[in-house]
């Protein structure tokens, strides 16, 4: 009798901790985070692939503890029954470091889109503002000048923080800004959703100075290179960006100099763009490399000085892609995430093909296209890929790129 129940037992603790580090999956619209999307294909490190059910999820059960890889392939098709009008469009995702947990993937969801919801309201304390700026946590935005905002969004399972911030020319650095916040319903019914009637009540708040530099390296195209400067503010694990101040420029360096308010976490942003040889711009091979980043200030009151890392420089093996072509770059300067973008597309007459890698994330400056159920990598599809990393030291991000360009098998 113990004998059994201790086996029980046994079994019971067991079946616990493999559930402990599981991994649950799910798949949902980048337009609409509400709407989920199944039939997404799914794979945790080298084992069988899986599908997200109707509900938009999986649960994968890793073999080893620790962090995993999760690979993702989204194809969408549109078959209007005639070949030479037929359009392929394939999404690729492989995430580094997945923990134990829910992991939500954003994924194509325009089929599913729907009709978008209004958010109506009005600021108070904004009176004679250079500026009054509307943030909503899950990304939309809009001005209210005039004391009214309107702003397009999509409906949330629940409560979502609506922000506000007037900022004034005229007074001292305290006297420059106001902020305020609401949480708000947005639901849908029938074919209807959004919410009016709201009031952001905008309170002054102190302002922090910031001040210092980015250089960037010869490397990087130094024509057009700009800074930006603002704040994040959040409620909850509810977040949203203001951007203050842009400052564009020519050369190695750009400074800033100038005050955003006490509300949250400040932070510098900026970058080059990718500057390509006059009337070669469809060569990516002739393009300089550019540079993004934003960089979270955790001491205001020091100069901040931010030299920039060299691009990565990406090779692979002759000039065709295919799967297992192996993708190689510099390592960076510290430890860090790489990550590997690209395109691929193919056309003949009316009938079109691409492939979207929006990111092959490795701990590794390597990685190696996968094969998927559905994959295909068509001869004569031209691709742009391009190399990034971001420094684990950062708290932000940076994706300092690199391009290189090549097509696949001879058709």
């Amino acid at each position: 009798m113990h004998s059994r129940v201790l086996v029980m037992i046994t079994a019971l603790v067991a079946a616990s901790a493999c559930s402990d580090r599981n991994i649950r999956v799910r798949t949902v619209s980048e337009y609409n985070e509400t709407i989920p999307i199944g039939g997404i294909h799914v794979q945790l490190d080298d084992q069988p692939w899986a599908v997200t059910d109707d509900a938009g999820e999986v649960v994968l059960e890793p073999t080893e503890e620790g962090t995993h890889t999760v690979r993702v392939f989204q194809q969408t098709v549109y078959d209007p029954g005639v070949t030479e009008r037929r359009v392929v469009s394939d999404d690729v995702w492989q995430f580094a470091e997945v923990e134990p947990g829910e992991f939500v993937v954003l994924v194509d969801g325009s089929e599913f889109d729907q009709q978008p919801c209004t958010l109506e309201g009005t600021t108070s304390g904004a009176e004679g503002a250079a500026s009054v700026t509307i943030r909503l946590a899950n990304s939309g935005s809009g001005s209210a000048m005039d004391g009214a905002f309107e702003i397009m969004t999509e409906a949330t399972p629940d409560p979502v923080a609506v922000f506000g911030l007037a900022v004034f020319d005229a007074g001292s650095p305290d006297e420059r800004f106001r902020y305020g916040w609401a949480a708000v319903d947005i639901k849908r019914s029938g074919d209807t959703c959004g919410a009016s009637g709201i009031t952001l009540e905008l309170a002054p708040v102190p302002a922090t100075h910031l001040h210092g530099r980015i250089r960037l390296p010869a490397e990087y195209n130094q024509q057009d290179f700009g800074v930006e400067v603002g704040v994040q503010v959040a409620e909850g694990d509810q977040r949203a960006f203001f951007d203050l101040e842009s400052n564009y420029g020519d050369g190695p360096e750009l400074t800033f100099d100038t005050y955003v308010p006490a509300i949250g976490t400040p932070f510098v942003g900026g970058g080059s763009k990718r500057a390509c040889t006059e009337g070669r711009a469809e060569f990516i091979d002739d393009c300089a490399p550019r540079v993004a980043l934003r960089l979270d200030v955790e001491d205001p009151s020091q100069e901040l000085v931010i030299d920039l890392p060299a691009p990565r420089t990406i090779t692979a093996p002759g000039s065709e892609v295919a799967i297992g072509t192996e993708f190689l770059w510099d390592a960076g300067p510290t430890e860090g995430t790489y990550s590997l973008q690209g395109q691929c597309s193919y056309r003949v007459e009316g009938y079109r093909h691409g492939i979207n890698f929006r990111g092959l994330e490795t701990t590794a400056p390597q990685v190696t296209l996968f094969d998927a159920p559905g994959l295909v990598l068509e001869a004569g599809m031209e691709c742009a890929m391009t190399a990034s990393f971001t420094p684990d030291t950062w708290t932000g991000w940076l994706s300092a790129q690199s391009q290189t360009r090549l097509v696949t098998g001879a058709p």
